[in-house]
């Protein structure tokens, strides 16, 4: 049989019916962007664009969701790493906007008093991983002691990387960096007119990170400022540290047979 990516509600108060539309598509968006970051973790330089998660089925009974996703091995995966993240309580090995997705679950079946099971073959003896508002769940936190860092971090810093994508009904913009990854970052319609100008160029950008405290990649990153960058050619470069330091070069320096040489 096929696998699946079922996550089955049950109990009593869990009744498609009962379940306000709200309730269901915050559940639908917590369980994409939880395997949508353990994908972008695992995979590096994989365009996040390409990759839809999305509801194909949902069952009268009790809730059963069944999801699917334009890059299904992926998604498969992430969604197996999630469960075993729940099964054995080892929320350090996922990225904190998946350990936020099991958070609302979690929330979710306190205040409906059900359990949410994980699944991958309808019809299997045991689910891979379950919540119920018995489970004992210790999320990381940035409290704990620094020799195992957990959670996240943050503060102020300056990226720098190449603008691939500006625009949406809510306005995000996607970074190229330096290291091939590509993060995406809400704006404002104001800041997102003036980055439009920049597209398929090198900018700095001033602001607010969220690092994953894991492997200290950017989760996260809020715009406040553009910083003024020029994507000097290497020989202009060359040249303009030569007039700084002219002293310490020889007078006679030939800047275009040092490029050559190296390019060779």
């Amino acid at each position: 049989m096929e696998d699946i990516m079922e996550i089955r509600f049950l109990g009593e108060n869990v009744l498609p019916k009962t379940i306000s539309a709200k309730d269901l598509a915050e559940i639908i968006s917590k369980v994409a962007e939880s395997l949508t970051a353990i994908i972008s973790k695992d995979n590096a330089g994989i365009n996040l664009e390409d990759i839809v998660i999305g509801l194909v089925n949902i069952e009268r009974g009790s809730t059963i969701l069944t999801f699917d996703s334009s890059r299904e091995d992926l998604a498969l995966n992430a969604f197996i790493e999630l469960s075993d993240a729940i099964a054995t309580g080892d929320y350090f090995k996922i990225p904190s906007n998946s350990v936020e997705g099991v958070k609302f679950i979690y929330n979710f079946t306190k205040k409906r008093d059900c359990v949410a099971e994980f699944r991958t073959q309808s019809d299997s003896e045991k689910p891979l991983a379950l919540i119920s508002p018995q489970t004992e769940i210790i999320f990381p936190t940035v409290s704990l002691p620094v020799c195992h860092p957990v959670g996240h971090l943050s503060g102020k810093t300056v990226i720098y990387g190449k603008i691939m994508r500006v625009g949406g009904k809510s306005p995000k913009i996607g970074i190229e960096l330096i290291d091939n990854r590509t993060i995406y970052c809400d704006v404002s319609e104001s800041m997102a007119k003036i980055i439009a100008c920049r597209l398929y160029y090198w900018v700095g950008l001033s602001g607010t990170a969220k690092w994953n405290a894991d492997d200290y990649s950017i989760q996260s990153f809020t715009i406040e400022e553009i910083i003024e960058y020029a994507d000097t050619p290497i020989n202009e470069s060359i040249s303009k540290l030569s007039s700084v330091a002219e002293k310490y070069f020889q007078n006679d320096i030939d800047v275009d047979k040092i490029i050559s040489e190296m390019r060779h």
